[in-house]
């Protein structure tokens, strides 16, 4: 994975950055011209944006540190940094950033396997209801599961036993 680093010179900048472009993780100072760090978080928020964001500040206070992580901040850390700790951040952002592509990919995969499986589940599930294996608690669940609106509270069913080794002779019989 790549890094594509841009820089906001202020927190509107950044604002408007984020908004624009596809941005997985930023490392934020507390205190910017225009708009501080907190309130861009708080925007981000609001907008339903999430990015996995750093923040860096000269303020050895737990109340900044409280509302950044309260706003979506992993990471608050004390300055001065050394180019170190930058370095050390990015591989941090990135291992965490590969680590959740891997999570939504298998999640992706499980998602595409159960829609796949979709039919052959609710057929087990109906058969199972049907033979009276299935109790209320997983009654609930699997309707919920399969989307299923039963618009009624009473319900019937009924089973037929077709014999294959019987011929009918007549339509009536059948």
């Amino acid at each position: 994975r790549q890094f594509n680093v841009i820089t906001a010179k202020n927190g509107l900048q950044a604002l408007e950055i984020i908004t624009e472009e596809k941005i997985d993780a930023m490392i934020l100072d507390i205190k910017m011209p225009v708009m501080d760090g907190v309130t861009l978080l708080k925007e981000l928020r609001k907008r339903g944006i999430e990015l996995t964001t750093v923040v860096l500040s000269g303020h050895d206070e737990f109340e900044y540190a409280k509302t950044a992580l309260e706003y979506g901040a992993s990471k608050y850390l004390l300055k001065p940094v050394t180019p170190q700790d930058i370095i050390d951040i990015a591989n941090d952002i990135r291992r965490n950033l590969d680590e959740k592509a891997s999570r939504k990919f298998e999640l992706d995969n499980l998602r595409q396997q159960v829609r796949q499986n979709l039919y052959l589940h609710k057929e087990m599930f109906f058969n199972d209801l049907i033979s009276g294996k299935v109790n209320n608690e997983v009654f609930k669940s699997k309707i919920k599961f399969f989307n299923i609106d039963f618009k009624t509270e009473l319900f019937q069913a009924a089973t037929l036993d077709i014999c294959n080794d019987q011929t009918f002779s007549e339509i009536e019989e059948r």
